[in-house]
């Protein structure tokens, strides 16, 4: 394995010894920054680079061999220029970038056993096995849900192996659950290509979702339910929709839809008002399970393992078994994945003795995430997942440093200020995309967010703890009472906020150049903030030298 220190230090015998101190930082030219920067925290630079060869991919023609072949000549650049900072940097920034068109290329190859080649033929009758993945959903004369399928049966009786998710529409409204294995028999045909938004198309939405056709079960269709099989995904997805009618049991409907979003990353029988409600104030988001959920659900684990005395390094390791089967129970969804990674980084390093950089962790979920699929890129969840996080990364520090003093010695003060400039971050790094996607603008989320964040870390507590008690009724009816308060406080506080003038408005037009100008010039001030908010570090950091004594010089 390559000694980063080596390249560290080659790097600072040619730019300078001192290469810590601020005022020598600012010295530096662009490319002997952006060349230190890669070398002390590679893999957020790599992951850049890799998501531009993936977006490369999506506009030009080219072929999967000849982007392998340039990805393997700038890793064998990269080997003979390993002693020179900056062609070391550019050769591997040139492997990531097409080594993402290659990943992107891959993709889009799909096995022989897909389904996609099964339905390229319009109107193919098919008999297809495999499971429900999610609870239907009643979209007028019809059901609605997607079926992960495992094989498929000829027309000579013989059954072969199927992969990948269809999208059913079912209109004879069968009593069907989440996990369930089912056999259907139906028409099979590929998605439409009607314009759903701008310059998308139905088909192009379900394809970055990984469907690729659409079964329709009408009169001559049929339904028939299995006993089992599916394995261990159907078998989650079971467990799914069990703890899901526990809630249901013990909480009237609209918290139980809300508790299972949280909990579960359920949302399927999410009432239109209390959606509606929360899109007005900006904080939808907490019907997804994201960072802060996964976050709450470690706390909790960790909790309960360290009531058994278990060793140091034992007590994180079984924490981060937990959250990866967490991970799997909600769907593993781009934003459970994506927090799920990061919160293993974190307890890894307890284990390991490592220090946590969470830009890094960002980093390597969302590398690890696009290798697996690398459509992901252009869903609307992924990038408001990613985008979010990494903007309270980059923002909040810096907005953080302009606190004034007297706020720092008053706790309550420190902590109103801190949490103001975390929303605030988060809603500045999503509202081009939220513009863009849902033309919709919301200030006042920046306030909503405050108010809702201890009550979503209520239900979810309460979520879990409710599961946990589930057999035992007279634990779990005050439980669920319980959390049914946090729920509809949740929602009049967002209907009482999207009342105020100015809460929420409508823009005009959203086109992409816009978008585009939006986030150059939030890029633009947050690089500015940074530097302002070190310089104001730096001028801290020497009066309190100058102030304060070093230990060595009071003895």
């Amino acid at each position: 394995m390559l000694d980063r220190r080596l390249y560290i230090e080659r790097w600072q015998s040619i730019v300078g010894k001192n290469t810590a101190d601020a005022a020598e930082m600012e010295k530096l030219s662009i490319a002997q920054g952006a060349v230190r920067e890669l070398l002390l925290r590679p893999v957020p630079w790599v992951c850049v680079f890799f998501i531009l060869g993936i977006a490369a991919a999506a506009g030009i023609d080219f072929s999967l061999s000849a982007a392998l072949i340039w990805c393997a000549v700038f890793l064998i650049t990269a080997v003979f220029v390993v002693e020179r900072p900056l062609l070391f940097c550019t050769a591997v920034a040139g492997s990531m970038y097409w080594l993402g068109i290659a990943t992107a290329l891959n993709a889009q190859d799909l096995p022989p056993q897909h389904v996609a080649h099964l339905a390229r033929t319009a109107g193919n009758r098919a008999d297809i096995r495999g499971y429900v993945l999610d609870p239907p959903q009643e979209r007028g004369k019809k059901n609605v849900f997607v079926l992960r399928a495992s094989a498929v049966q000829g027309e000579q009786g013989a059954s072969r192996p199927l992969r990948g998710d269809i999208l059913v529409w079912d209109f004879q409204k069968n009593q069907l659950g989440s996990g369930q294995m089912v056999r259907i028999r139906g028409k099979l045909f590929q998605p439409a290509s009607f314009l759903v938004s701008k310059n998308r198309t139905y088909r192009e939405v379900l394809r970055r979702k990984g469907i690729y056709a659409v079964l329709s079960i009408g009169r001559e269709g049929q339904v028939r339910c299995l006993d089992s099989g599916g394995g261990l995904a159907a078998w989650m997805y079971r467990r799914r929709a069990g703890w899901q009618s526990l809630i249901n049991r013990y909480c009237s409907p609209a918290a139980a839809a809300m508790v299972g979003a949280m909990v579960l990353g359920v949302r399927t029988d999410m009432p239109d008002f209390v959606t509606e409600t929360l899109q007005r104030t900006g904080t939808v988001h907490i019907l997804a399970v994201s960072g802060f959920n996964v976050g709450v659900i470690a706390v909790v684990i960790f909790t309960v393992v360290k009531l058994f005395f278990l060793p140091y390094r034992m007590r994180f390791v079984l924490t981060l078994a937990g959250i990866g089967l967490y991970c799997m129970l909600t769907g593993a969804t781009p934003s459970v994945v994506r927090a799920g990674i990061m919160a293993g980084i974190f307890l890894l390093s307890f284990v390991f003795f490592r220090e946590y950089d969470p830009l890094s962790g960002l980093g390597l979920a969302a590398l690890l995430i696009l290798l697996h699929a690398p459509e992901q890129l252009f869903d609307i969840g992924f990038q408001l997942s990613f985008l979010s996080v990494l903007s309270m990364f980059m923002l909040t520090p810096p907005l953080n440093r302009l606190m004034p003093e007297v706020w720092r010695r008053a706790g309550w003060r420190r902590g109103i200020w801190e949490s103001v400039s975390l929303s605030l971050s988060a809603w500045l790094g999503t509202a081009g995309l939220v513009a863009y996607y849902f033309y919709m603008v919301t200030p006042v989320s920046v306030a909503a967010n405050l108010f809702i964040g201890a009550l979503v870390t209520a239900i979810t507590v309460g979520g879990v703890v409710l599961l946990m008690a589930g057999g035992v009724p007279f634990l779990a009816e005050p439980i669920g009472r319980s959390v049914e308060l946090f729920a509809a406080g949740i929602y009049r506080i967002s209907a009482a906020l999207a009342e105020i003038p100015g809460a929420y408005w409508y823009p005009v037009s959203v086109n992409t150049a816009g978008v585009a100008v939006y986030y150059l010039l939030f890029v633009g001030a947050t690089a500015g903030l940074i530097g302002y908010a070190r310089r104001i570090r730096a001028a801290a950091g020497d009066s309190g030298r100058e102030a304060v004594p070093r230990p060595a010089q009071r003895a």
